[in-house]
């Protein structure tokens, strides 16, 4: 399995797991005879939460770091909860209508409202992460149609186990089909990265930081790429002998450009592009930068 399809697939299992827990929370907490517009909200909230929660838990597993997996997955969470307090409602209202709506215009109504689900939490994969929003939109919506139409098509069966259990399956394919379809879209049409050849974890090496909106020439309003120890940065480099804000990666005047930060010249912290120090140095394909023990690789895509 290759570390592209790796990625899809751990999305996707993520997804499945928080479809699944989400299902198990609401089954718990909401036993109630009638349904109100409050609640299916706070229904969608709490599924929209567990949700996030777990595919935003992607990043902080992968680099096993506490704080990215505070921070990414509380992120989610927050898109999740907005996006599904107003999707599940929206979902059961077009479904109530029975008088008023077409059977098939029904359907479809359901379905788009669960694409606001799949598009806020697809942003959220982008965010702090050098991926620009399209990507992670178009994968979320695309996720969003295949698991929003299963949980469609399971309506207005009679309410026992085997409605339960179909339940359970739309709900897992909901979020599996969201985690995997913003993965796939993000990881296949990335335009360039930086890749850990080798770090002090060695459960790193091979993970793939996309800086594409960082050197995105369409964008007028690109902003800089932290390369760094801390938890707030774009590509995380957990070395003792990396600065928190160790350096920048940015288009100037057109090409990529590695610059190192002030903090890291005044610790004499190790910063080489090709086995030479640099403060400031354009970097292409291929090109290797040295970072304290750590060594990552800038791929980048023909333009």
């Amino acid at each position: 399995m290759t570390l592209l399809s790796s990625r899809t697939y751990t999305y996707l299992l993520l997804g499945a797991t928080g479809g699944l827990l989400g299902w198990y929370a609401l089954a718990i907490m909401f036993q109630v005879e009638r349904m109100t517009p409050a609640i299916n909200a706070a229904r969608g909230c709490v599924f929209g939460v567990i949700l996030g929660f777990a595919i935003g838990a992607y990043e902080g597993i992968r680099v096993g770091d506490f704080g990215r997996l505070v921070r990414f997955s509380l992120q989610s969470a927050l898109l999740g909860a907005v996006a599904g307090a107003l999707a599940l409602p929206l979902a059961d209202f077009a479904y109530e209508q029975r008088t008023v709506l077409a059977v098939h215009f029904r359907f479809f109504a359901g379905v788009s409202c669960w694409l606001l689900l799949g598009a806020l939490l697809g942003i959220g994969e982008c965010i702090g992460k050098g991926t620009q929003f399209w990507k992670g939109l178009v994968g979320g919506l695309a996720g969003a149609t295949l698991g929003g139409t299963f949980c469609e098509m399971g309506r207005g069966a009679p309410s026992d186990w085997a409605t339960q259990y179909r339940v359970v399956q739309a709900l897992m394919v909901l979020g599996a089909g969201i985690a995997a379809g913003a993965a796939f879209v993000i990881v296949h049409f990335g335009d360039a990265w930086l890749v850990v050849e080798s770090s002090v974890k060695q459960k790193l090496k091979g993970h793939r930081y996309s800086v594409s909106t960082f050197l995105d020439t369409k964008s007028p309003k690109r902003r800089i790429g932290v390369i760094g120890s801390g938890h707030d940065v774009d590509v995380y480099v957990p070395d003792a002998k990396a600065a928190a804000h160790h350096a920048t990666v940015s288009l100037v005047q057109g090409t990529p450009t590695l610059r190192v930060s002030p903090e890291a010249s005044r610790r004499n912290l190790v910063t080489k592009v090709n086995g030479r120090a640099v403060t400031e140095c354009p970097i292409g394909p291929g090109d290797r930068i040295m970072i304290g023990e750590s060594t990552l690789v800038f791929e980048a895509r023909k333009r």
